[in-house]
């Protein structure tokens, strides 16, 4: 590992000076005021070690069990989306990463990469995140990832409704993006990052980008950006 990155805070500056502002929000915000996000990292600093004394750790071992697979340490990588937006090809690259590791991956229904395309490109175990828009495309999502080799689904319960994401709104934010003279200026302070987003091209919502996903119905639900709001544990 670079001596430049000696923990998480690093990895951030680093994301923040080499990512255009519009995008750099979206990976870091929350909805709203934030206040649920300052939670998650509030009650995650409250997590303490509990050391044992006069104990032998000459050999230590960090490995778990779940689902009846033994993983080399109690992590995941989870399922984020959009991440084309910030590397190109990042959701195959996570999942090998993830491989190596000997940890779960998790795709997200809104990944850059189809569920096919990281199927092919990593031999490791994977998982597929749900968000369920609409029934219909939620079904054929599913039968995709089973016929792919993903092992386990791993269903979104407390977004029944998108999140107010007000910066992403203060920054026009959406797929495609808006070349707005702002946003160009600022993809002209950050050239590495314009070099390999016009090389990739623009990113989209590959699951979505499917023959099965064209029904005017289905494609009415993407545009809204809605959740399926009946979905309970009978559907």
């Amino acid at each position: 590992m670079s001596r430049q990155f000696i923990n998480v805070e690093d990895y951030r500056r680093q994301a923040k000076a080499q990512l255009p502002r519009i995008i750099f929000d979206y990976l870091e915000g929350g909805a709203e005021d934030e206040k649920g996000l300052q939670h998650n990292r509030s009650v995650f600093d409250q997590w303490r070690f509990k050391p044992q004394r006069f104990v032998d750790i000459s050999h230590r071992d960090i490995s778990c069990e779940l689902f009846n697979k033994k993983w080399d340490a109690p992590f995941a990588i989870a399922p984020t989306g959009l991440n084309s937006s910030f590397w190109p090809k990042a959701d195959a690259l996570l999942a090998k990463s993830a491989a190596r590791a000997n940890i779960p991956f998790m795709l997200s229904t809104a990944s850059n990469m189809s569920i096919e395309d990281v199927a092919q490109a990593c031999d490791g175990e994977k998982w597929f995140q749900l968000y369920v828009v609409h029934e219909e495309l939620a079904v054929q999502m599913v039968h995709r990832a089973l016929k792919a080799g993903y092992t386990t689904l791993v269903i979104t319960l407390d977004v029944g409704v998108n999140g107010y994401r007000e910066r992403d709104i203060r920054n026009e934010f959406a797929l495609p993006l808006r070349f707005s003279p702002s946003l160009v200026l600022d993809g002209m302070l950050h050239p590495a990052w314009s070099l390999r987003f016009l090389q990739q091209g623009m990113p989209q919502l590959a699951n979505f980008v499917t023959s099965e996903a064209q029904s005017l119905e289905i494609q009415a639900a993407l545009m809204s950006r809605q959740m399926d709001t009946r979905f309970n544990l009978e559907s």
